[in-house]
């Protein structure tokens, strides 16, 4: 799917829309105009408007790309409701849907399941509307396990009851780069795809094709379906060394992990992927 399909004049003339919310006192919201959605500008509104978590997200080379940008962006209060310990900005995907694109907590207010919290008071407060959780964490594939909205397979696989979407990349490309190294590289993922299903054992999101095809990043994926993984977190790797495990998993190094993969799968009944 192309990003530019989403943000264009012909959404702003559908009467169906159940993702805008109403004034709240912790969202900020971006402006619709008749050019379509003015996003805002993330980093800028952090450095004007919430410097202590723009300087935390300095100070710990926590990466956001510099051009990303928001529709809404859920300031993350502390247990007094007085303080903003961090943040969470939604874009829209379509009429029925949002998208997370990034949670960010203060490191000294971490371990407290904030990214449920936040899931769950969006989901409420938008029922009718689907919320997927874009390029996510290990941190919050485990609030996932914790919260018991997935089901584990072969204590390896998970699928999650909440859908992700993921940037696709070529195959390769995962391999060798975390999401920081391949955006300072100058590219820029052409195309995102949804799944439920997440790796545990390499932190990667998986996408399936019918013939287990690898993309290679030459596909056009809009004609055609590939398999890949998602690119490595860059916290991830700095926590988990990741890179170098999906280097040495078998399936990886023997060229068959995606036929591996579905079979495992297939033998749990699972075929929905």
């Amino acid at each position: 799917m192309n990003e530019e399909e989403f943000y264009n004049k012909r959404l702003l003339n559908n009467d169906n829309y159940t993702v805008f919310l109403p004034e709240h006192p912790w969202i900020k919201r971006a402006q619709v105009n008749n050019e379509g959605f003015n996003n805002g500008k993330l980093m800028e509104t952090l450095q004007e408007e919430y410097p202590h978590l723009y300087k935390s997200i300095q100070d710990e080379k926590h990466f956001i790309p510099e051009d990303e940008r928001y529709f809404y962006l859920f300031e993350i209060p502390d247990e007094t409701e007085e303080t903003t310990i961090g943040f969470a900005t939604f874009t829209i995907y379509d009429e029925k849907s949002l998208i997370m694109n990034q949670i960010y907590v203060l490191p000294e207010y971490r371990g407290n399941k904030h990214f449920i919290a936040t899931y769950n008071f969006f989901a409420q407060l938008l029922e009718e509307a689907e919320i997927y959780i874009k390029n996510p964490s290990r941190t919050i594939i485990d609030n996932i396990k914790e919260a018991n909205y997935c089901t584990i397979i072969k204590d390896r696989f998970l699928l999650s009851n909440i859908l992700f979407i993921f940037d696709q990349v070529a195959f390769e490309d995962t391999l060798k780069h975390t999401n920081k190294s391949y955006h300072g590289q100058g590219k820029k993922a052409k195309y995102f795809t949804e799944t439920n299903l997440y790796d545990l054992e390499i932190d990667a999101l998986i996408k399936t094709s019918q013939n287990n095809k690898i993309y290679t990043g030459q596909e056009d994926l809009l004609k055609v379906e590939r398999s890949t993984i998602s690119l490595v977190r860059d916290e991830d790797e700095k926590r988990f060394n990741v890179l170098a495990k999906r280097k040495e998993d078998p399936w990886i190094k023997n060229g068959n992990y995606f036929k591996k993969l579905v079979k495992t799968l297939r033998k749990e009944k699972i075929t929905n992927i």
